[in-house]
C-alpha cells in the first residue's frame, strides 16, 4: 500500500515537473519567465528524483554568486552583525521566559497534587 501510495506521489510529481519545465521551454521563444521557470521545474523534479537534484545543482554551481555576499568569506556588514546580534538575543528571551512559564506550571500542579 505504501509503495503505491508513494509511486502515486512520484507520477504527479513527475508529471507537474515535467509541465512546468515544458512552460519553461515554450517560454524561451514565447514572453516569459524562463529562466525563473526552468530551475523551478527542476526544483519540482528534484523532490522525487536524483538525477534532477544534480542538474539542479550543476546549475546552482555556475550561476555567479553576487560579490559582497559574507558567504563568499568576507565579513558581515555591521547592520547584519546587530542584527544577528538582535535575533539571538531574542530567541534566548523568549527561550528563558518558556522556561520560567513551564516552572511555574511545574509549580501549580505540584500546588494541585498536594491539596
Amino acid at each position: 500500500m505504501e509503495k503505491t501510495i508513494r509511486q502515486i506521489k512520484r507520477i504527479i510529481i513527475g508529471v507537474i515537473g515535467f509541465t512546468v519545465f515544458l512552460i519553461g521551454i515554450a517560454m524561451i521563444v514565447l514572453p516569459g519567465p524562463a529562466i525563473l521557470v526552468i530551475p523551478l521545474s527542476l526544483a519540482i523534479l528534484a523532490t522525487e528524483f536524483v538525477w534532477a537534484r544534480r542538474l539542479l545543482k550543476k546549475l546552482k554551481d555556475k550561476l555567479p554568486r553576487p560579490k559582497g555576499s559574507w558567504k563568499d568569506g568576507m565579513e558581515p556588514s555591521e547592520k547584519e552583525e546587530e542584527y544577528f546580534a538582535r535575533m539571538e538575543f531574542e530567541r534566548k528571551k523568549k527561550s528563558e521566559e518558556e522556561k520560567r512559564r513551564h516552572r511555574r506550571l511545574k509549580e501549580g500542579e505540584k500546588k494541585r497534587l498536594k491539596e
